[in-house]
C-alpha cells in the first residue's frame, strides 16, 4: 500500500507541476508504478523502504515519460516504462533495502541487501533482471513472428489510424492528448 500510495501522489504532483492540472491518469499510472516496483521487494522490505520504492520509481518513470516525447517511441500507454522500468527499479531497490529481519517474519532466511551489509545482492538482482528480460524478449519475438505468419492477422494498424490515435479510432475519444 505504501509504495502504490506514494507513487500515485508523487506522480500527480509531478504531472501537476508540468500541466497545472490534476490528472487521474497520472494517479492511476503512479499507483501501478508503485505496485510494480514493490513486487520484487514484497516480504523483504519494511514500510519506510516501500515509500522509497514508490516515490523513486514514480520520479524516474515520470522523467522517462517526458523523454519519450522527444524520441520516436511507439508506447502510447507507457507500458514499457510503467512495467519494465518500474520492475527493474524495484528489483535493484530490493537488492539495496532487503532486510533479513523482515524476511524472517515468515520464517524465510536471507542475507538481506545492502542495508544488512550484503554487497553482492544488487549484482544478483541485476543478473536476475537481465536474464528475465532476455528470456521475455526472445520468447516474445518468437511468438510475434509466429503470429505475423497467420493469414488475416496483422500486428500493425493502418498508418492513418496510428497517426489519428487508436484511442480516437477504436474508442471514439482521445485518452492521451498529443503533447505537441
Amino acid at each position: 500500500m505504501e509504495a502504490a500510495s506514494s507513487a500515485a501522489i508523487v506522480s500527480v504532483i509531478l504531472e501537476y507541476r508540468n500541466t497545472k492540472q490534476f490528472s487521474p491518469v497520472a494517479f492511476c499510472s503512479g499507483a501501478i508504478i508503485g505496485l510494480v516496483a514493490i513486487t520484487p521487494g514484497s516480504g523483504f522490505v519494511g514500510p519506510l523502504a516501500s515509500i522509497v520504492f514508490g516515490s523513486s520509481a514514480a520520479i524516474i518513470c515520470h522523467l522517462l515519460m517526458q523523454i519519450k516525447y522527444f524520441v520516436a517511441v511507439d508506447d502510447a500507454t507507457d507500458v514499457f516504462i510503467v512495467h519494465a522500468v518500474a520492475g527493474l527499479l524495484g528489483n535493484i531497490l530490493t537488492g539495496i533495502f532487503a532486510q533479513s529481519e523482515i524476511a524472517s517474519l515468515d520464517g524465510t532466511v536471507i542475507n538481506g541487501g545492502w542495508v544488512n551489509g550484503n554487497w553482492m545482492q544488487v549484482p544478483y538482482q541485476l543478473a536476475g533482471s537481465f536474464a528475465a528480460m532476455g528470456w521475455s524478449f526472445a520468447l516474445s519475438l518468437v511468438i510475434l513472428k509466429i503470429l505475423d505468419k497467420i493469414p488475416g492477422l496483422k500486428l500493425r494498424v493502418e498508418t492513418s489510424s496510428e497517426l489519428e490515435g487508436l484511442d480516437k479510432v477504436d474508442l471514439g475519444v482521445t485518452i492521451f492528448p498529443s503533447p505537441i
